[in-house]
């Protein structure tokens, strides 16, 4: 018998249901991301699990925890959600844009994750090359304006009429260390305890400079030792050698940490800087520019908040 003719207990909306629970930490926030009264979605949840016999989350007080069964369901949902988007996006996108598709970054702390998103935004729209303008990236705005790019990641800090942002997300500038220095121990590191350190900066443009200091405020002037690197190679390797504190996004230094060689810690007051998809106000509308805006809305939230999996039970001896 053709699988494909069997029936299903399981729908798409069901692994959407529960991963999106298992991703916000509660019904309210869920019921908000699904656009849903908290009641309504309790009741989902519950025709779900009574229509399985089983249950996907654990009652812990008046809180869910994600059970071994409703992991599986969540890992279900990440491997074929992106796949299912993909075609769906396929499937709708005309048939006569140009297949290539010249991108460039306006900072290079986006060149270690750019690719993933880039990887992505070629599976929703098969036949595309996407092509990555590095040499544009000091001069993002000036190379859409010329032509020689369509579209731009930037960080999006002063407006320009000429030019059409889509904010895509919010980059967390933390302070990137050795294990052992005394400031990974805390959960936040003030801008003011970098004061005698020092603190290794990109080579950013002068309208960023100003934004930095306004964000700060007062903080700022504790920076009194700051460097300016102009490779995030460059910051890595010294701060791996305790030659100084870099101010990095941790994503672009995801392996170090994960393989306990650096770890990052937010600053107090937090300095979060703002990523828009740009392209040029007055070119032809391209689809792909609103689908890579989503595929990379959709990448930094799967970056930002990680299921927590249930932790394995102990083996009885």
């Amino acid at each position: 018998m053709n699988k494909l003719h069997q029936t299903l207990n399981l729908e798409l909306r069901d692994l959407r249901l529960v991963a999106t629970i298992a991703h916000s930490g509660g019904l309210g926030a869920a019921a908000r991301r699904l656009h849903l009264t908290q009641s309504a979605l309790s009741h989902h949840l519950k025709a779900l699990e009574e229509r399985m016999g089983v249950g996907f989350f654990d009652r812990v007080g008046r809180g869910l925890v994600l059970n071994a069964r409703g992991a599986r369901l969540v890992e279900l949902a990440e491997r074929l959600w992106p796949e299912v988007l993909a075609v769906e996006r396929a499937l709708s996108l005309p048939q006569t844009l140009p297949s290539k598709l010249r991108i460039t970054s306006g900072c290079y702390t986006a060149y270690p994750w750019l690719p993933e998103a880039l990887r992505r935004l070629a599976a929703a729209a098969p036949g595309t090359r996407v092509e990555v303008v590095v040499d544009a990236t000091r001069r993002a705005a000036e190379a859409l304006l010329s032509g020689e790019v369509d579209l731009a990641l930037m960080p999006w800090l002063t407006p320009d009429a000429r030019l059409l942002a889509r904010p895509v997300f919010e980059e967390e500038i933390s302070a990137v260390m050795l294990p052992d220095d005394p400031l990974a121990k805390r959960a936040t590191v003030p801008v003011t305890a970098l004061a005698t350190r020092r603190v290794l900066v990109h080579e950013v443009p002068a309208d960023e400079l100003v934004w930095t200091r306004k964000v700060l405020g007062r903080s700022f002037s504790a920076l009194r030792h700051a460097e300016r690197v102009p490779l995030t190679e460059a910051m890595v390797a010294l701060s791996k050698l305790g030659q100084g504190v870099s101010l990095l996004g941790p994503w672009a230094i995801r392996a170090e940490i994960e393989r306990g060689e650096l770890v990052a810690r937010p600053l107090r007051p937090h300095l979060r800087r703002p990523f828009a998809l740009v392209s040029v106000r007055a070119a032809p509308a391209d689809p792909r520019s609103e689908l890579l805006v989503e595929v990379l809305k959709e990448w930094a939230l799967s970056e930002r908040t990680p299921v927590k999996r249930p932790p394995p039970r102990a083996r009885r001896r």
